[in-house]
Order: C-alpha cells, then structure tokens, then sequence
C-alpha cells in the first residue's frame, strides 16, 4: 500500500525540492542533494522566480503551476527568458504577471518599439545643434546612404550582433575601414541613447571592434616643376588661378583661402590674417585657436596676391554671417573676399566646389597626375623642409599645434627638387671646392698623395684621421 505524502514543498539540506507521489501525482518533498536552479524558489506550495529589472530586485510567483521538477525546469526557462529580454529591452513587466503589483510601477515601455529609422531622427536632431555643419553633413550622409537604407524598420531591440557584422562584412565591403568605422560611431550614437531610454540594455556594438586604419598615407606633394606646368596652362579660370598659385606659396586650406577677405591683408608688412572659412556654404571662426593666425608672406605669395588685387580689392563689400566654433551663435562681417568664382563672380561654396568645377578637369587638361587642391598646403610645406626651414616657423604659418603634426604628416622629400640641397648642405658647413685636390688623379700613384698632406695637416692639429692609408 502507498504512503502518502505531504503535499507541497519541504526544505531539506537548506534547498526546497520537490516530488511527485506517483500514486496520487501530488507534488511533495523528499530528502535530497539536488539544488535549485538559480532565481528559482519554492515558496509554499508554489514556484517563485527572482530578478532584478531597472535596479530592483523582483519576485514573482508563477501561478497555477504545482511545485513539480518540470515545473520546477520551466521556471528556469522563463527566469532566463526574461533575463534575455531584460537585457535586449524589450522586457514588458505586465506582459509576463499582468496581476503583478509592479505592474503600476513599471508598467509598460513605451520605448521597446522604437525603431531605427526613430532612433536616428533623435540622434541627427541632436547633432543638427551641437555639431558643425560640415560634421552634420558628413553623420546625415553616411545615415541616408548606409544605415537607414539597411535597418531603418527594424525595432532597435531586435538587433543582434551577428547581422551587424554580417552586414559589414558583405555590404559595407566596399568601403574603407576608415569610413566604415564613421558608420559605427552613428550606430554606437543611437544604441547609446536606446540604453539611456530603457530601449534596451546592451548594446551589439559593444562587442564590435573599429576596424584597423592601417599606415597613413604619406602627403603627396606637387614638384616645382608640376607647379609652374599647372600655374601656365591656359584656362579663363583667372581667380582660380591666382588662388592655387596663392596656396602653393602660402600654405592656407582652400576652405581658408575661399574665406580671405583684402581686410586681412597687409601687403607693406607681408602679412595675411587667418581668421575664418568657409565649409559647405558656411562661413565660420577657423578650425581650432591655433589655426586664427597671422602668416607671413614669402615673395612669390606676395606676387600673386598683386596679380589678384585688380580684379576684386575694389570690389563693394559683402555681408558674411560668421558662425563661432561652439555653432551656437554668429557674428556679422562686411569684407570684400579676395577670390571669387570666375564664372559667377561669387564666394566658392566649399574646398568641394573647387575641386570639382575646377581643379580636377584643369589638371587633366595641364596633364599632372590628379592630387586634390589641399596638397598644395602638403607642397608648401614639404618644401620649406626640403629647404631646411625650422619646423617651428611652419607650424606657426600653417596653424598645427606642434612640430609632432609635421614630423608625422609632412616631413615629405621631393625627390624632383632635392638636387639643389647638396649646395644648401654645402654652405651650411662652409665648406668649398678649396677642400678638393686640383691635380689629376689619372697619374699613378699620386692619388694618396693629396690625401696623405691632408691628413697629415689634420694630425698636426690635433685630430685624429678616419681612414689608414
């Protein structure tokens, strides 16, 4: 004849088990090593699972269910369950216990179906107002032609890391690492903000390395002799010209150069205040408080500065709103810009419109392998190095913060222009063909002669030879 059991659960070695009578299916306890699952409690006659959501720890009693091993196993698999959505976001309290007293304090998440196409809205608003325009741009581009096009529907808490790297690895394979790791910044932005609104909380990027950059690539400077074939080539592009020639010797960024206004100019002292540009339309203070700087002009800058002055130094003044380096408020300027478009006698809008509506089909047309516009800021100053110029004085013309940025990026040696440095090394050590032996070196043995004599002057000095002989 059976036993019959208590129903329900007992404690035994600190642990609540539980089993089943077979003859009568209630649940009831028996001594036992087994221990339960973790987050699993047997309260009672019931099973209770434990977790913490949003900093709080939470027990709930799973109703219905008797105190039974499988019921036990499914009260682990739920707590899991609900620990996974808890960390993707999309846990809904009243959801899981409807009849839950937390169910007024959490209530449910009015964020879990944000989706990515909301999330980057959020994101670009932001940075519409905190970022420069040019930065905005650049976010709002890589948005529309790589992100949204991809998960713009998909609920941000429905992202895994997988799809992510899948979809680097196959879609974005065209690209450079560099820009891929821009698209990664955006996305990092917004899962960010999911996990400050309870959207979810983790983040897939968290698990995603940049991809490496790689060595930077050397500047890429003109020669002399590209420069003087780019300068002579024909073209009714006059203004632009003048300003490419101004740039070669002056080492301002085109975005400087299409900001120039005569009011900074000085041509009796040689000098050019540097104190705005103009990115994507927009005129603004200059990149950092290094780079407002006074440059002093070397000859042939100053030329081609006497070339433009006829054609706009006389020209009415312009009203230019200048945006400040925080992009929060602006200052009105009335100055006469020093190079214009030649075709609309216009402002250039960016270094871009440069670039592309003149500077590339011109050097087709001069027959110079392409470089963009800004090399000739690289030109300028690989050849002041070349030159021997201190690299302290062209750190200060060109707006960098340290010589490191130029030992790094521009210690570039033009290997068209460096026949001339052998004279420069020359003086610098006095010395002179006075040092060389006249006679011929033909007869024999009179080679070492010379060389002997000198040696031998050099000994009586003092100084201790280098070779034998």
């Amino acid at each position: 004849m059976a036993t019959s059991c208590t129903t329900g659960a007992q404690l035994m070695n600190g642990r609540k088990v539980a089993t089943t009578d077979k003859s009568t299916g209630t649940s009831s306890a028996k001594s036992s090593k087994t221990e339960l699952p973790d987050g699993v409690q047997v309260h009672g006659a019931a099973i209770r699972i434990d977790f913490r959501y949003r900093g709080v720890r939470c027990r709930e009693t799973l109703k219905g269910l008797q105190v039974t091993n499988a019921n036990i196993k499914f009260a682990e698999k739920k707590r899991a369950a609900i620990l996974f959505e808890i960390g993707r976001g999309t846990f809904d309290y009243a959801s899981h216990f409807p009849d839950s007293n937390r169910c007024s304090q959490f209530g449910s998440n009015p964020h879990r179906d944000r989706t990515v196409d909301q999330a980057l809205d959020l994101w670009l608003s932001v940075k519409k107002i905190r970022t420069a325009q040019s930065t905005y741009v650049n976010y709002k581009s890589k948005v529309e032609n790589h992100i949204r096009p991809r998960w713009g529907s998909h609920k941000l808490a429905s992202i895994t890391k997988t799809e992510i790297e899948k979809w680097i690895a196959l879609d974005l394979i065209a690209l450079s690492n560099k820009t891929i790791n821009e698209i990664m910044i955006i996305l990092r932005g917004i899962f960010k903000d999911a996990k400050a609104d309870n959207v979810r909380y983790d983040s897939p990027l968290d698990a995603i390395d940049n991809l490496p950059l790689g060595d930077r690539e050397d500047p890429d400077p003109f020669t002399l002799t590209e420069i003087e074939t780019i300068l002579s080539t024909p073209t009714k592009r006059v203004q632009e010209i003048h300003m490419m020639g101004f740039a070669f010797w002056s080492g301002l960024r085109i975005s400087e150069l299409i900001a120039l206004a005569w009011e900074d100019i000085d041509l009796e002292r040689g000098t050019v205040k540097v104190c705005r540009a103009r990115v994507n339309g927009t005129y603004k203070q200059t990149k950092t408080k290094r780079s407002t700087r006074e440059v002093e002009l070397i000859t042939p800058a100053i030329e081609w500065l006497k070339l433009q002055r006829p054609l706009t130094e006389g020209l009415a003044p312009r009203q230019l709103k200048v945006m400040s380096r925080d992009n929060k408020k602006s200052s009105s300027e009335k100055v006469r810009p020093v190079f214009l478009n030649s075709n609309t006698k216009r402002p250039h809008e960016s270094d871009g419109t440069v670039r592309n509506n003149f500077w590339r089909a011109h050097l087709k047309k001069a027959k110079v392998r392409y470089r963009g516009p800004n090399n000739a800021r690289h030109t300028f100053i690989s050849q002041l190095l070349t030159a021997g110029i201190p690299k302290e004085w062209i750190i200060r013309q060109v707006g960098h913060t340290s010589t490191r940025m130029i030992d790094e990026h521009y210690g570039k040696w033009i290997s068209e222009d460096a026949a001339g440095m052998a004279a420069f090394v020359s003086e610098k050590l006095g010395v002179s063909e006075s040092l060389v032996p006249k006679w011929s070196q033909t007869e024999e043995g009179r080679d070492l002669i010379p060389m002997k004599s000198t040696l031998y002057m050099a000994e009586s000095e003092g100084f201790e030879p280098s070779i034998g002989y």
